[in-house]
């Protein structure tokens, strides 16, 4: 076995365990064991367990988030001086994700699971792995601001930290969808998905806050 094929067996196997078991309760000899190395290969190709979780990340965002870059900047070169319609930017962020978790080549389904647990089991490391994600958040944001100028700064963040939300249940609540629609909804059904997505997020975000929530009637 070369270096390259210890590297990626021990990505591909921390990536199992991590999204099935927990990124804190996983171990390193657990990740060795599953790899079929020795913790020594992990000290030469990462150095530390903090450096693994930061490769097992990087090896899927950094090809999804070019995607989402690309997909903006071909909407942008379509719209020309006119900001891109709402629901192109929208697409641009949310399929490639929705798309990943379909892609059994790359794992897809463990990685969604995995994204699921940095939201709710936060680590010592989630900041260092959400600042992969900070050329999109500012791209994005900014294309949102000129599509929707009429939002303040405050409401545009909310609504685009809302769209991630509603972008991360399909990801990684498909069987909760299956299970408890009777399999009306199919969460296989990416393109479905997808278009359904997009319409549901671009509706709210050019949907009027009101300043009467929160009162009793």
């Amino acid at each position: 076995m070369n270096r390259a094929d210890t590297r990626e067996r021990l990505l591909d196997a921390a990536e199992r365990l991590f999204a099935h078991h927990g990124i804190g309760a996983t171990s390193l000899r657990g990740i060795t064991a599953e790899a079929g190395t020795n913790l020594a290969s992990i000290h030469y190709h990462f150095g530390s367990k903090e450096a693994l979780i930061h490769g097992v990340f990087a090896r899927r965002l950094e090809p999804l988030n070019r995607e989402r870059l690309r997909l903006l900047d071909a909407a942008e070169a379509t719209a020309g001086d006119a900001p891109p319609p709402l629901e192109s930017i929208i697409e641009a962020f949310v399929a490639p994700a929705l798309r990943l978790r379909q892609d059994p080549a790359h794992s897809g389904q463990n990685f969604m699971c995995l994204v699921g647990r940095i939201y709710s089991e936060p680590i010592e490391s989630t900041h260092t792995i959400l600042e992969q994600f900070d050329e999109v958040f500012r791209r994005f944001t900014a294309v949102l601001h000129r599509a929707l100028p009429h939002l303040s700064k405050p409401e545009l963040l909310w609504k685009f930290f809302f769209t991630i939300g509603c972008m991360v249940f399909p990801l990684v609540g498909t069987e909760i969808i299956r299970h408890r629609t009777g399999g009306l909804c199919d969460p296989d059904d990416v393109e479905g998905t997808i278009r359904r997505l997009v319409s549901f997020i671009s509706a709210g975000m050019m949907a009027p806050v009101s300043d009467r929530i929160g009162e009793t009637p």
